[in-house]
């Protein structure tokens, strides 16, 4: 018995992730329809994106992709347009968050180079 485990935020996943990994990496593999549907319930209850998806289930992102792409479709067309819905929002949002860590990036190295009186790109410090 026990508590803790994987996602648990709603739905129930089958036998919680950690403790059962045997099991779950056999479902995983040998269940595409079952595991397509968990998926998609996945990405809809934490509004996930196709990566961190991926890497909570420990599957590779086409696997993720394939599955809630074209299996779930078939499978569950209302959780399949539910999903498509927030893949399409991440999409929209993926540049942002790219542009963000871009941006990040060039604060810190231009907070590393303090002799500079500009914070946006180190490479503009007239004293090097």
């Amino acid at each position: 018995g026990g508590g803790g485990g994987g996602g648990g935020m709603g739905v129930d996943y089958p036998l919680k992730f950690k403790q059962s990994h045997m099991y779950w990496s056999e479902m995983m593999k040998s269940q595409p329809n079952q595991r397509a549907v968990i998926l998609g319930q996945f990405i809809l209850e934490n509004k996930a994106t196709v990566r961190a998806t991926a890497k909570q289930f420990g599957i590779s992102k086409s696997t993720v992709h394939k599955d809630v792409s074209e299996r779930l479709p078939l499978i569950n067309s209302a959780l399949y347009a539910k999903v498509k819905e927030i893949l399409e929002i991440n999409k929209q949002e993926r540049h942002i968050r790219g542009g963000l860590a871009t941006k990040i990036k060039y604060q810190k190295l231009a907070l590393l180079h303090n002799n500079c009186e500009t914070y946006v790109y180190s490479r503009h410090c007239t004293k090097k």
